[in-house]
Parts: structure tokens; C-alpha cells; sequence
């Protein structure tokens, strides 16, 4: 079965059993949590990302743009690509 197919089976599942898989899917790297994420650093690293975007967006360097927008774009860019 290629993964494509196993993908496209995933994806018909109820959400809980998505959610079971995926966990199931990380379980099954079997990577000490130490060698994948030290979560001291990945914790700094957001809060000075986020840190960064306020003052962005305080310093009127930056926009926000509505989720439904973005979200009307992608899909109008999607759609010219499966053409």
C-alpha cells in the first residue's frame, strides 16, 4: 500500500481516530524526547518570535490579515494549480 493510499484512508477517519494515529505515528519514531525538542529553547524561541511580531506590528511595520482572506487566497491559488 503506498502512502498515498494510507494518507487518503487517514484523512476519511473520524477526528478522534486521526488524533489516536497521529500519536500513535510519533510514538513509533522511538526518539529519546532529549534528542527531538529541548522545550527550554523552543519555549524562548516563540516568545521572542511573538515578541517580535508585536513590535512589528506595534511599530506599524506590520499588518494583520483576517483568516478568512488568507484563506479565500489559498484557495483561489489552489485552484488555478489542479487546472
Amino acid at each position: 500500500m503506498s502512502m498515498q493510499n494510507v494518507l487518503a484512508d487517514a484523512l476519511a477517519l473520524p477526528t478522534k481516530e486521526r488524533a489516536e494515529l497521529i500519536g500513535q505515528l510519533l510514538e513509533s519514531l522511538d526518539v529519546p524526547a532529549d534528542e527531538t525538542l529541548d522545550t527550554d529553547a523552543w519555549e524562548t524561541s516563540w516568545i521572542e518570535e511573538l515578541n517580535r511580531r508585536i513590535a512589528e506590528l506595534q511599530a506599524g511595520q506590520a499588518h494583520l490579515v483576517p483568516a478568512e482572506a488568507v484563506f479565500a487566497s489559498l484557495r483561489e491559488r489552489l485552484a488555478g494549480t489542479t487546472r
